[in-house]
């Protein structure tokens, strides 16, 4: 009997997020996951299509989705920096830390008892379209381990989201596990055309030879069943 090979470590964090409800969105278990990684205090996921045009996906807490609506009404943020800038945006004091691009919103998150703010970009494309926001009631930096899972919960969770903000194809003997940890390249024009939105149930789905069980498509009825992408 040989032994199973270790697991990676974005398998190892998505083993992490697939073991919350099956039926919610892998989305919002990347945010609560994101608490219990990084020891931050809110963690929230959003869109943006320019400084006024923002949509919350997901926050853990009332003052998390505060801080989003408040960049929104600003129209500056570190969200929109980092959106921007296609670069994480890293503070990790936010008392007396001066900034450019958004000193309104930095005075009012320290009124509101914000002590530290971690944001990284959501890329599509190439594309910055969103980011996922952290935020520390206390100051202090994120440890190299704590960065690295940071950029791992980024990506799993944007390939998640964008599935769920635009119809993403791939072939349908790619489950949706492999797909999320970037074992496996999205592969469009061939096989079956499935829709990506991906619940923690999905996530875990295997994915049969002919895709008829994949993770992203279901039996029978379920997304696999739309027209195919051309």
């Amino acid at each position: 009997m040989t032994n199973a090979a270790p697991r990676s470590r974005p398998e190892q964090i998505l083993k992490l997020l697939t073991e919350g409800e099956p039926n919610t969105p892998l989305v919002e278990r990347v945010c609560t996951v994101s608490l219990e990684l990084l020891g931050v205090s809110g963690a929230g996921m959003c869109l943006v299509g320019g400084r006024q045009h923002q949509v919350i996906v997901h926050g853990t807490d009332a003052l998390c989705e505060e801080l989003e609506d408040l960049q929104v009404t600003l129209g500056q943020g570190p969200c929109i920096e980092s959106v921007e800038t296609g670069r994480p945006v890293i503070v990790e004091q936010l008392d007396g830390y001066v900034s450019q691009a958004w000193p309104r919103y930095a005075d009012d998150a320290l009124a509101r008892g914000v002590g530290a703010l971690f944001t990284f970009p959501i890329n599509a494309g190439g594309v910055s379209v969103g980011a996922l926001d952290l935020y520390r009631d206390a100051a202090g930096a994120l440890s190299r381990q704590q960065f690295a899972d940071a950029v791992i919960l980024t990506e799993i969770g944007s390939r998640s989201m964008m599935a769920q903000r635009d119809r993403t194809y791939v072939d349908g003997s790619i489950s949706a596990l492999r797909w999320l940890t970037g074992q496996d390249r999205l592969t469009a024009g061939r096989g079956r055309a499935v829709d990506l939105g991906i619940t923690v149930e999905q996530a875990l789905a295997p994915a049969e030879a002919d895709g008829s069980n994949d993770a992203l498509g279901g039996k029978g009825g379920g997304s696999a069943d739309r027209d195919e992408h051309t």
